[in-house]
C-alpha cells in the first residue's frame, strides 16, 4: 500500500484465506513479477532504484508479457463453460 495510491482512487485490501487461492495467486501472479528481468527494478538502502537485468546466459524474462499469454482465468472460454461459475470468493463466507 503506497501514499500515492490513495490520491484521487480508492484502494481495497482484503486477506485471501483460502489456501487454494493462495496458492494461484502466489504460482501465477507474484512469481512472475519477481522473476521480471526485464521492467523490473530494486530498492536500494539509499532510496535509488537500480533496474534488475538477467545473469549472464540467462534468458530476459518479461511477466507483463507472460500475463497476456498465461491469463489467470480462461474468460475466452466462459460462454462454453455450459453455466459454470468461476469464483474466487472462499467458501467460507
Amino acid at each position: 500500500m503506497m501514499q500515492r495510491n490513495l490520491n484521487m482512487r480508492v484502494e481495497v485490501l482484503f486477506p485471501l484465506e483460502a489456501p487454494s487461492l493462495c496458492s494461484a495467486i502466489y504460482e501465477r501472479m507474484l512469481k512472475p513479477v519477481l522473476a521480471d528481468t526485464v521492467n523490473a527494478h530494486e530498492l536500494q538502502t539509499d532510496g535509488t532504484y537500480m533496474r534488475i537485468r538477467p545473469q549472464g546466459g540467462e534468458q530476459p524474462f518479461n511477466s507483463q508479457a507472460w500475463f497476456i499469454s498465461h491469463p489467470l482465468f480462461d474468460v475466452e472460454n466462459e460462454e462454453n463453460a455450459q453455466g459454470k461459475t468461476i469464483s474466487v470468493i472462499p467458501p467460507s463466507i
